[in-house]
């Protein structure tokens, strides 16, 4: 019976043995596919991105933005595609496009000169000319400092500093003379506020980036109202093409504010999400 019974578990450990490696080649199989899948999309991607560029040069203006569209579907989070997007709806007179293209692209790389240059030729082709609020001179500083990098870029010299003064802090601790160990302490402490001086920056820059929804109105002129009702009162009017902030939200309508701090109500099928 024993002997039985070792021959009845041999055979149980081979099936669950057998079993692990099919699973094992599945996933394996099912990650090959993937990965292949992937390699496709992306040079598919590719190419319909060379093939936008050419129609664009050609002045297939329609042609290059279905052929941008599509490349934005597999990669959302490229500013070249966004920016050449614009391009191609500012050839094409479709000015709140081209302004929300250019607004995406420079929410991926705000250092970016061409886009913001862009952006403001596009801005003057738009009906409605809005004073902002003044910024207190500090802020406007912080914010000038913060958009010297990208985000990727401050986070990258945030981790840098920081190992920097974990290397100080361990020199203070373990270099034996008192000479040395008094400046890693005064390198260790500069390299603490830079820490906390980059860390600030890109806390602000994110801020500014994605604290705060923006949307473009995309409707030919839409009328802000005082309530989230059709029969609410009107307060101003506004065309396509302006940025606004989106405050709040209330059955298929939008609190907004604009530049100048003017709150109100706007349909939420009127505007675009940058």
């Amino acid at each position: 019976m024993r002997i039985l019974k070792e021959q009845v578990g041999s055979g149980q450990n081979a099936s669950r043995c057998i079993g692990t490696k099919m699973k094992i080649a599945v996933l394996a199989f099912a990650a090959l596919v993937c990965s292949f899948q992937n390699l496709v999309a992306k040079e598919s991607a590719e190419s319909k991105f060379t093939s936008a560029n050419t129609l664009f040069q050609k002045q297939d203006f329609n042609g290059a933005v279905k052929l941008y569209q599509e490349v934005l579907k597999y990669n959302s989070s490229s500013s070249e595609v966004w920016f050449n997007l614009g391009n191609a709806y500012y050839r094409m007179g479709d000015f709140p496009k081209t302004i929300l293209s250019y607004e995406r692209a420079w929410r991926l790389t705000p250092d970016d000169d061409d886009i913001e240059f862009n952006l403001h030729i596009a801005n003057l082709h738009i009906t409605d000319k809005i004073d902002p609020l003044p910024r207190i001179f500090y802020l406007r500083w912080i914010d000038a400092a913060s958009n010297l990098f990208s985000l990727s870029e401050w986070a990258v010299a945030t981790v840098i500093l920081f190992s920097l003064l974990l290397i100080l802090t361990l020199s203070y601790f373990l270099l034996p003379y008192i000479a040395l160990r008094r400046a890693s302490f005064y390198l260790g402490f500069s390299a603490l506020l830079l820490v906390i001086f980059s860390y600030a920056l890109a806390l602000h820059q994110r801020h500014l980036l994605y604290g705060t929804k923006r949307a473009i109105i995309i409707a030919p002129s839409v009328y802000v109202k005082s309530s989230p009702d059709k029969n609410g009162t009107d307060l101003f009017i506004l065309h396509e093409g302006t940025k606004v902030d989106l405050l709040d939200e209330l059955n298929g309508w939008k609190k907004i504010r604009i530049a100048n701090g003017s709150p109100g109500w706007i349909m939420d099928n009127t505007f675009e999400t940058i």
